[in-house]
């Protein structure tokens, strides 16, 4: 997957559905976190139109408050989904979660944000209940973050940024990657390795990018990366004057990873 999409094997391939587990008793679970099954409304056969040129899909808390002063406030919501309630369960009905949503940007143009709140577990359902929007694009992009303490380096170097993008991509995306291929032994996990996948099985040309940083914050590092990316897609959907309003962070280091 360094120079293309990759070998899909079970169990040890780079990108993981999230509902193959290593260990037996998490196979088994029967959580109701792990199990709640996802559903959408209304209904994507009532919501589809004409041919998608781009489906946006973004997940991670630092993709998702950069898209949301760039893009939310033109987007208009099409679809929710959500974790379905099962009858009797008060504790469910008492948590308040934001659901994931579909918006459109542009006539031909759709955005899929994830939730914070969705288990690794429910990836492959997930995937499932968007692929009907994917089905109908003519490409797709994934975006999402990750800690730089997971980032696993080949060689040494100097003068490493504390914020960068990595990308992997179908065997069919053909459109100009922009930005270095993410290198082996990296992986990515959960729905973006799920959308990516199924995207690779079903020829639908896909693209991953994933921001390593060392803070989910929305700071300057990471507002340049994404505008010199959406700049650069053929597609016009940065806004000329983007609201970070109490999403840029300008204070001490956060830490990302808690050491024992």
């Amino acid at each position: 997957m360094a120079t293309y999409f990759g070998e899909v094997v079970e169990q040890s391939s780079r990108a993981f559905w999230g509902d193959q587990c290593d260990s037996e008793d998490d196979v088994h679970s029967d959580s109701p976190t792990n199990w709640r099954k996802l559903e959408v409304s209304p209904s994507p056969t009532q919501l589809m139109s004409s041919r998608i040129k781009l489906f946006l899909v973004v997940h991670g808390p630092l993709t998702e408050g950069f898209v949301e002063a760039c893009f939310l406030d033109k987007g208009v919501p099409i679809a929710e989904i959500n974790e379905a309630e099962t009858e009797g369960e008060e504790s469910f009905r008492r948590r308040k979660r934001k659901s994931s949503a579909i918006y459109s940007l542009l006539s031909d143009v759709l955005l899929c944000i994830c939730s914070s709140h969705l288990d690794m577990a429910q990836s492959f359902d997930f995937t499932e209940k968007i692929s009907p929007w994917m089905k109908n694009a003519e490409q797709v992009i994934i975006l999402t973050c990750s800690y730089i303490s997971g980032y696993h380096i080949t060689r040494h170097q100097d003068d490493s940024p504390d914020t960068f993008l990595k990308a992997l991509k179908t065997d069919n995306f053909s459109s100009l990657v922009l930005s270095e291929t993410l290198e082996q032994p990296n992986t990515v996990k959960g729905i973006p390795a799920g959308v990516l996948t199924w995207c690779q099985i079903f020829e639908i040309p896909a693209v991953l990018y994933i921001c390593y940083t060392r803070s989910y914050e929305v700071d300057s590092a990471s507002v340049k990366l994404f505008q010199q990316l959406f700049s650069k897609l053929p597609f016009k959907l940065l806004k000329e004057k983007p609201n970070f309003t109490n999403r840029l962070y300008s204070g001490p280091e956060i830490s990302s990873t808690l050491y024992m």
